[in-house]
């Protein structure tokens, strides 16, 4: 038999639900009264309790967004928990065979206890309800050692860096550029039995080498290529990539789209903040309008000298627009930042040179 685990009815205007966190792991075992997950709507948040013992199966994830009534998980009261417990009876010839093959048997009888650490968004202070994972410094599945740093998070004030609690095997939950609440378990860590499970190919020899292999070959993707070669390489040889290397954008790896002509990348935390002030400060405050003085001495004389055969050769006269269009384009290839835009979270950067002109015309 399976209990329901809805969302309840919390108001007659609210019709939907955040699922913001999960306090139990999918497949995990829960008792009566025990806190499974954290829901939010746009005027409460409700806490929401395990109505039977059993085991836990999830079906919404965190951050997905449901209607009232949905069912977001089941607790099932299923036979299997006593199992796991020891009460139901083996036989002897199978335990004998359990405890000849079985190294998390050997392991247990060793004293060694699988203990799973749950890696959490730590609180960075009291205006501060989100972080962003902003950069994963081991792959998912790497085997960890204590003190080893894990994953940088940035919020819109600091950035901060979480290390490893304990050796042992890392299970990435939250991928990179998602932005989570304070307290969300973005990653577990395994420890105990979790180098126990990586002898279990040793009687077989040609398998013995495939706990290594996991070990070497990740590390050359996350300490060498990722950023610092992106940002130098293609830096100088492409101006237009200049924004980049800020060091706030770590949510990812720009994206090329429209065939190269532009490229989408992700803003972090601090640059949406940002850029929420300056548009606000634009709302609230006094836009002045400033004048600078240009001296035209040399495009004056340019232009008087080519004006004759401009005249024959289009038949209308060479106006100054054109030098000012040539200096624009000039200026945004030398600051390339200023050519794009913000579509949502992201920044829009144009390889390319649009420019309209407003003309008017008498007829």
């Amino acid at each position: 038999m399976a209990t329901e685990v809805k969302i309840p009815n919390v108001g007659e205007s609210i019709t939907s639900a955040n699922v913001a966190r999960w306090h139990k792991q999918d497949g995990e075992a829960v008792s009566k009264g025990e806190t499974l997950l954290t829901i939010e709507t746009d005027k409460v948040s409700n806490d929401l309790s395990a109505d039977s013992d059993g085991i836990l199966r999830i079906y919404v994830q965190e951050g997905e967004e449901v209607a009232i009534g949905t069912v977001v998980a089941v607790v099932e009261e299923s036979s299997a928990v006593p199992a796991e417990a020891g009460d139901v009876p083996v036989s002897d010839e199978a335990a004998d065979e359990a405890t000849e093959t079985d190294p998390v048997t050997q392991s247990a009888e060793a004293g060694e206890v699988s203990k799973v650490i749950e890696i959490k968004v730590p609180a960075a202070g009291e205006s501060i309800t989100s972080a962003n994972v902003g950069q994963w410094h081991v792959p998912n599945g790497a085997q960890v050692s204590k003190g080893d740093v894990l994953v940088t998070l940035e919020t819109d004030k600091i950035s901060n860096e979480l290390d490893a609690e304990a050796d042992g095997k890392i299970d990435i939950i939250v991928a990179e550029g998602e932005e989570v609440g304070i307290g969300t378990v973005i990653a577990t860590l395994t420890t105990g039995v979790a180098p126990a499970a990586k002898l279990e190919p040793v009687t077989p020899i040609p398998v013995a080498s495939e706990p290594v292999a996991p070990v070497t070959k990740p590390k050359p993707v996350v300490t060498a290529p990722t950023v610092p070669v992106a940002s130098v390489d293609t830096g100088p040889m492409k101006p237009d990539l200049t924004v980049v290397p800020d060091p706030p954008e770590r949510a990812g790896e720009p994206q090329s789209e429209d065939n190269g002509r532009t490229t989408r990348k992700k803003m972090s935390m601090m640059r949406r903040k940002i850029a929420s002030h300056l548009v606000n400060a634009q709302q609230t405050a006094a836009i002045l309008t400033t004048f600078n003085e240009v001296d035209m001495t040399a495009i004056m004389e340019l232009r008087k000298l080519v004006q004759e055969n401009f005249m024959s050769k289009y038949g209308c006269k060479l106006g100054f627009m054109s030098f000012f269009i040539k200096a624009t384009v000039e200026a945004l290839m030398d600051v390339p930042a200023i050519n794009g835009r913000i579509e949502g979270n992201d920044i829009i950067q144009n390889h390319f040179y649009d420019i309209g002109v407003a003309i008017g015309l008498s007829l």
